[in-house]
């Protein structure tokens, strides 16, 4: 797949199909994640990542391109609220793909560009500090007293 100008994606794995799959198997745990990585987490690491790392090149005068699975990319920006740029006017770009399920003959796992994603620095920094959820003070401390053993 074509990115731009002259960044080109490939994945390679060919014994990696079922690799998720076959960990669980190994390590006697439910396999109950069937798309891979369990990403409730994401954003803590990799949304991290993205802003420092994406802040890093823009000094440098440089650019950050984050392959994803669309999935991924999907929930990320659940816990994430980015404000998209159409413009030349970026520092970030989020490249996502979906597999289609078929292994070709050299072992690539073949897949689908499934969208291409701009920001600048400002606004996913903004977007990954500002709160996602909803949820009323008195909701909140009611959920925090049962948590802690107190209603």
């Amino acid at each position: 797949m074509l990115i731009d100008r002259n960044v080109r994606v490939t994945f390679h794995a060919p014994d990696s199909v079922r690799y998720f799959s076959d960990e669980a198997e190994t390590k006697g745990r439910k396999d109950n994640v069937a798309y891979g990585v369990n990403t409730a987490n994401i954003y803590k690491r990799l949304g991290l990542q993205i802003a420092e790392k994406g802040a890093l090149l823009r000094q440098m005068g440089s650019k950050l391109y984050v392959v994803s699975q669309r999935r991924t990319f999907d929930y990320l920006m659940t816990r994430i609220d980015v404000e998209w740029t159409e413009g030349a006017d970026w520092d970030i770009t989020f490249l996502t793909f979906d597999y289609t399920g078929t292994v070709l003959e050299n072992g690539q796992l073949e897949f689908k560009a499934a969208g291409i994603f701009r920001t600048t620095v400002a606004q996913y920094a903004k977007g990954l500090v500002t709160p996602t959820a909803k949820v009323e003070t008195a909701e909140f401390l009611k959920r925090v007293r049962k948590k802690a053993g107190l209603t």
